[in-house]
């Protein structure tokens, strides 16, 4: 057979059973991509399991604020009409939400855990927990209102704005204020 009676279409030329060569060839390097796909796989999974996923866990951890908005809801919801630029206090309601937020934390004994949080962005704020926590349990909320001038009195961090303004910077489920303590900022 010379040169010129073979076919030069690819399709034509068939392997060993008769199937065309190219579908042949095709199967093959499929067959050996999986092959090597399946060898790298346990190395794939130990990157995955022990170093992406413990970094985006630490990088969620690095935003997460869910403290802060879990342990004073009904002074955040209360807050919602308060403008820091005024210079002004929150009203009574937003001192009669924190008492009764305050009670709820006393009984769950979770307020710490707010107070330390809240601790980072303001000094004294530990103290300032730990002082109404000691006098709120035993407040009635009708006979011993009103709240703003008490909770002054408990600790005077309570009356002042820049107390109001720091729960309210941070009063979202996420923050920037890790990153930004970091750089000092």
């Amino acid at each position: 057979m010379t040169t010129l009676d073979m076919p030069n279409d690819a399709d034509s030329l068939a392997a060993r059973g008769g199937e065309p060569l190219k579908r042949s060839l095709a199967r093959a390097l499929r067959r050996q991509k999986i092959r090597a796909l399946l060898l790298i796989a346990p190395l794939l999974v130990f990157l995955l399991v022990g170093f992406v996923m413990p970094i985006g866990s630490m990088l969620l951890r690095s935003i997460d604020n869910s403290i802060v908005p879990n342990s004073i809801p009904r002074t955040l919801e209360a807050m919602q009409g308060w403008d820091a630029s005024s210079g002004e206090l929150p009203d009574e309601a937003v001192y009669a939400a924190l008492v009764l937020d305050l009670k709820d934390r006393f009984e769950e004994n979770t307020a710490l855990s707010f107070a330390r949080r809240m601790n980072y962005e303001q000094a004294a704020f530990t103290t300032m927990v730990r002082r109404a926590q000691r006098e709120v349990p035993d407040w009635d909320m009708t006979a011993d209102a009103p709240f703003r001038d008490k909770m002054i009195d408990v600790h005077r961090g309570w009356g002042e704005v820049g107390t109001w303004t720091t729960i309210q910077a941070y009063s979202g489920e996420y923050t920037k204020g890790y990153y930004l303590a970091a750089i000092d900022r």
